[in-house]
C-alpha cells in the first residue's frame, strides 16, 4: 500500500483498512480488494 501511495496511485479503501489492521497485529488476509470481503475477513477474525 505505501509503494503504491508513494508513485501517486491510490488504492481500495478496503485494501487499506485491511492493510493498516494487519500491520497492527490482526490476523486477515493481504488480498482484500472490496467491502465484502473485508466484512468477511473482520468477522471471521473477531469470531475466532
Amino acid at each position: 500500500v505505501d509503494l503504491i501511495k508513494s508513485v501517486g496511485l491510490d488504492v481500495p479503501q478496503a485494501a487499506e483498512l485491511c492493510y493498516l489492521l494487519r500491520r497492527d497485529g490482526v490476523d486477515l488476509p493481504s488480498d482484500i480488494l472490496d467491502a465484502d470481503e473485508f466484512i468477511d475477513a473482520v468477522l471471521t477474525a473477531v469470531k475466532g
